[in-house]
Order: C-alpha cells, then structure tokens, then sequence
C-alpha cells in the first residue's frame, strides 16, 4: 500500500513532465525550424514477490513509470535530401535572378537595343546611296553611326554593371557563410558538452540544422557527426567546420595574388598565405579569371580560397556543385563574360562582334572616296591599337573628322557626283556573313580568323542568334528551377510531417497527460483513505 504513494508520485511527476514538454512544442508552433519533442514513457525497475518460504511468486509487481528520454523527432535522411535539394533550388533561382536583371537592361524583347541600333546604321547607309551628296543624309549616317557605338556601350556597360553587383554579393555570401560556420562551431562546443554530461540538448540542435540548412543554400554541403554530438561540415570534399574548428572562405581580388615565382601568395596584415602547388592551371582561377591582373571588365573580381592553416585552397568548380554561391560565380565568369558555349560569354562574344564588324566597315571605307574626291585612309571607328578583341566597345569613337565634317565620309568609290556605290555595299552588309569578301576587297586585305559563333552569320543574324541562345538557356534554367522548387515543397511537408507541431494532436496530448495526472493524484486519494482507516481501527 505505501509503495502505491510512490508509484502515484512517480506517476504524477512523469504526467507533469509530459505536460511541460506538450506545452513547448504548442509554444514553439511558429518557431522556424523547431522540431517536435516527445516525452518517452518507460516502466521503472519492478522487483520479485519473495515468500516466507523463499521462493519467488510467478510475475513481477512494477514499481511505477519515468520519463526515460525527451525525444527530438527528426529524420537525418529527409534532411540530407532536403538539403542536397535546397542547394540545387537556390542554384537555379539566383542565376533566374540575374537573368531578369539582364532582360530587362538589354532591352531586347522591344522594339529598340542593339538589334534597332543595327537596323538604323544600315537603313542610313542605304539612304546615303541614293542621295549621296545630301548633307542631311551624311549627317544622318554619322549619327546612327554614333548611336550603334553607343548601343554596343550600353548592353556592354549593362553587363558589366550586372557583373559588379554579382560580384558584391559573392563578397556577402562569403561573409555569411563564415558567420554560420563559426555559429555552427559555437553551438558543437555547447552541444557536445551537454552530451557528455548525459542531457539531450534538443533546441541546440535545432538550432545548428538551421545553421546547416541556411548553409545549404549558399553551397553544397556534407554532414558527418561526431561521436561527441559535434558535427564535421564539407563543402564538395573540403573541410568547412571540423568540429569546432571553422576553416575559412576567403574572397580575394584577383589582382591581389601574386605570384612570387614559388606559388601564388596573398597577404592580409601580418598574414601571409599561400596557394597550395598544383591547384592553379594556366594561372586562372577556375580556367576563367586571370590571377596577377586586373580582370578586362571590371578590373578586379573576387576569387574564393578556402584556408588551411597559412594555405589556400581554390574553391572553385571542382568543389562548388549547388548553391547560391555556384550560381552567383557561373552568372559572372561563365554567362556575362567568358563562357564559350552558346548563350554564355555576353561579354567576350558581344566584343568580338563588334571587333570584326567594326573592322570590316573601316577596310571598306579605305576603298572609297569623299565628296572632294580624296581617297580616305582614316579609321572610321577607331580605337587604341593595344586594346584586345574582347574589350573593344569600350575603346571605340567615330573618326573626330568625319564628325566634325560629313563632306569627308566616303560614301562612293569614285567620289564623283551621285556615286553611292561604297553605301550601297555597306547596306548590303546587314545580310552579308560577316567573312563574305566585299566586291572591293579581297581575301588579302579580309580573310578574318572569325570565332564559330560568327561564322556564317551578319552581325545582325550573330546578335539575334546570341540572345535566341540565351533566351533558351533562361528557359532552361527556369524549367530546372520550377523542377527543384516542386520537389523541395514535397520535402518540406514531408519534413513537416514529422517534425512539425500538430495543434490538434498536441491538444488530444494535452488531455492525455491530464488525466493521467488526475488518475495518478486519485490513487494518492484512495491510499490515503485506506490508511486513515487502517489507523483509526484501533480507535473503535
């Protein structure tokens, strides 16, 4: 009979328990990233009913009930997928991000941009055939001309500025990605303590797969649990977090590594570090961005270096798979500027169009004459002869005499009245392929050594092919988003599922856990009765 008291305690400290852990999932129901707990129930230790005689009675008597563990219901491999997905969704979205960026700066989709600019340049030109000696019409041609230049600056000057901003938040992304791995490292220390001192730390551990699961948005990542209760985190093979020791991504300009003639070396402070040997090809960091110099479009750009100690590890395509990181680095170095397959390479196929065009009209122009009959040996778009291929718009003026002077633009072969024959085949050029030989040139003076993207195509039919093929990479990329953002949904919910608060199931627990509580305190009841009367018999 007294050990009914204490099964009732037991009992009633184990309902109570209960009810504290239903309350804080019911608290917790709007927390991001909280994981329901639940109270386990387990019998105590019962012991044997021994005789007078010595021997045992079949059957134990128990002894009551505990709360053995408050249990965190959370699935290791729905998480690993969820994250795996997440890094996959953020990927495909930044680049979507940027894409929009750059539709609406290039403007193609109206009726204006470089296509109109294009157009205008070669309907002047074929104007200036038919009224060659119009000084209205000369007027006309140079000032289309001049619009077409600034065309090429605009989208040129759109791409770059996209690319700096790109790049300003590869630079932020840096910085919180080593926020949530010092975080991660901070949260393994108090979690692995907790552990050894037998406790089950259960929000500290929400809190660090929320730490993981935001990671997994900036870059791939990989969790390997330590036998401590601390975690280990990869990001594609490389040590991120090693327990609580956080391995650091450094964002550097390229032109701030230089190479000392032993390796690659950067210093910050009174820090040296050095790139480890052999990781480097063609001293570009991920085959794209020249390391030693300014970069050709926006002078210097961030490259990624995981540290090790005083070394650098390149953190680059070798490593990077998923992630919002992946897609910022791929939109500037592979989309905007140096990507060779179709739709990439904004930047460099752009300049390259430009250069051979621009190159063709001044070797026509060479061949003709101006209204006075002088032969004309002027660039008529002219820029520094040290200026590469890839960056020429940015270089690139009309001829300061023929702007200031029309009469001196060649717009015949003779120069005598009426002659319109060199505008004639300059408007034809809109439909000519660009290595098609004019009628007064020759395969000496062009026989252009043309990219594949060039070849076969006008410079009109070039640009229009260039943004069809990046039109149908957005579409793509759009596709795979929608693709990965369905599948992260049902992840989500399936995650929801079991680790997400129920209301109605924490209420139906609520009213279990009461009347078990009442029960337990109706036996304290009933015992207390029996032995005030045990206790008074006497009495009587």
């Amino acid at each position: 009979m007294i050990w009914s008291l204490e099964i009732a305690k037991r009992s009633l400290q184990a309902q109570m328990l209960a009810l504290d852990v239903t309350s804080h999932n019911i608290a917790n129901v709007n927390t991001p990233g909280y994981s329901r707990q639940e109270a386990v129930f387990r019998p105590t230790q019962p012991y044997g009913i021994v005789s007078w005689l010595g021997t045992i009675n079949p059957g134990q008597v128990g002894t009551g009930v505990q709360i053995s563990s408050i249990r965190r219901l959370r699935n290791d491999f729905v998480d690993m997928n969820y994250r795996n997905v997440t890094s996959e969704s953020s990927y495909y979205s930044v680049k979507d991000q940027v894409f929009s960026i750059l539709e609406s700066s290039i403007n193609e989709i109206k009726d204006s941009g470089l296509q109109k600019a294009l157009s205008n340049f070669f309907d002047a030109w074929h104007e200036g055939s038919v009224s060659p000696e119009d000084p209205t019409v000369r007027r006309i041609i140079v000032e289309q001309s001049q619009n077409l230049i600034d065309a090429f600056k605009y989208v040129q000057n759109q791409l770059v500025s996209t690319r700096s901003d790109v790049d300003f938040q590869i630079v932020n992304s840096v910085a919180r990605i080593n926020d949530i791995g010092k975080e991660i490292a901070k949260l393994n220390e108090q979690i692995s303590l907790s552990t050894s001192q037998g406790q089950q730390p259960n929000d500290l551990l929400d809190q660090r797969d929320n730490l993981l699961d935001e990671l997994s948005q900036y870059v791939n990542i990989q969790k390997v649990a330590l036998p401590t209760g601390s975690v280990s985190v990869f990001i594609g093979g490389l040590s991120f977090v090693d327990d609580r020791t956080v391995n650091e991504i450094k964002a550097i300009d390229n032109d701030r590594l230089i190479d000392s003639g032993e390796g690659y070396k950067y210093t910050e402070g009174l820090a040296t570090y050095s790139v480890l040997p052999g990781l480097i090809q063609n001293d570009k960091w991920n085959e794209s961005i020249a390391l030693g110099t300014e970069d050709i479009y926006n002078g210097h750009v961030s490259t990624l270096w995981l540290t090790m100690g005083n070394s650098l590890v390149p953190l680059d395509d070798r490593h990077l798979a998923g992630g919002k990181l992946k897609g910022l680095v791929e939109m500037r170095d592979d989309v905007i500027a140096y990507g060779e397959e179709p739709g990439r390479g904004l930047l460099g196929k752009i300049n390259e169009m430009a250069y051979y065009f621009f190159d063709k009209i001044n070797l026509m122009l060479k061949q003709g004459k101006d209204l006075s009959g002088d032969a004309y040996s002027s660039n008529f778009f002219s820029w520094d002869v040290n200026v590469v291929a890839k960056n020429i718009i940015s270089a690139v003026a009309l001829d300061p005499t023929v702007v200031s002077d029309p009469t001196k633009l060649p717009i015949g072969v003779t120069g005598l009245a009426g002659d319109g024959s060199l505008a004639l085949l300059i408007a034809q050029e809109q439909n000519n392929a660009l290595e098609t030989v004019p009628e007064i040139l020759n395969s000496t003076l062009w026989n252009p050594s043309l990219p594949g993207f060039l070849k076969g195509q006008s410079v009109a039919q070039s640009w229009r092919t260039l943004v069809a093929e990046w039109s149908a990479d957005i579409s793509r990329n759009r596709a795979f988003m929608e693709g990965t953002n369905n599948v992260k949904s049902e992840l989500t919910l399936l995650r929801t599922s079991e680790s997400g608060v129920n209301l109605d199931e924490e209420a139906v627990n609520l009213i279990r856990f009461q009347k078990g509580y009442a029960m337990s305190a109706r036996i304290v009841s009933v015992v207390d009765g029996m032995l005030d009367l045990i206790i008074n018999m006497g009495a009587r």
